[in-house]
């Protein structure tokens, strides 16, 4: 059943991705739920996903990332994505520099629009967008995510296609859902209170 199970998620990534990218098979998956807050207000709801696999010229990788919705006072709620990636070279695990990634599933969710921002380390990914402008991504992202609706594409800038998965975990994370639900629900809610509006 679970040979069977892979053998469908790879078929549906390889229908679902562009004809040049090279397939990520995922082998292990974790979330975790990730909360900032400061003098009791919540100012970040994050998703943490961190995987391993092997693309398909059997180059063993693995990504972290993070799924954040600020909530900062005076400020417009806002949605950032981080990519970090890790792979063997030369027999030493090594962080290589993201060029470029992205979150997107079949219907209306992608994350390629969204504005880019330097990262400290200048190798991992960053990107963002305001509520205003992508409230479907802001409301739906993280769900979309840990339901195994999301694909996971990103480039490495080695004059190689990009490399693509399809984010799927067997577990339930029905406990994971509900905690970012009430966070980012707390969220909106101080938002909306502080500006006076009041649910």
């Amino acid at each position: 059943m679970r040979g069977f199970a892979i053998a469908g998620i790879a078929f549906l990534v390889a229908a679902a991705r562009p004809v040049n990218a090279e397939n990520l098979q995922i082998l292990d998956l974790k979330f975790q739920p990730m909360i900032e807050t400061a003098n009791g207000r919540i100012n970040v709801c994050a998703l943490h996903f961190s995987l391993a696999g092997v693309t398909t010229s059997q180059r063993a990788i693995a990504v972290e990332g993070t799924i954040n919705n600020s909530y900062f006072a005076d400020k417009v709620p806002a949605t950032m994505v981080k990519f970090s990636v890790v792979a063997v070279v030369q027999e030493q695990l090594t962080r290589l520099p993201v060029k470029s990634a992205a979150l997107y599933d079949s219907n209306l969710l992608n994350t390629a629009g969204f504005a880019p921002l330097p990262s400290e380390d200048g190798a991992a990914y960053l990107a963002y967008s305001l509520f205003t402008q992508t409230p479907d991504a802001f409301a739906s992202l993280q769900d979309a995510m840990v339901l195994g609706s999301l694909w996971l594409s990103f480039n490495l800038g080695e004059g190689k296609q990009d490399i693509t998965a399809l984010v799927r975990s067997e577990k339930d994370w029905t406990k994971l859902l509900e905690d970012l639900h009430k966070c980012n629900l707390r969220g909106l809610t101080q938002i909306q209170e502080e500006a006076g509006n009041t649910p």
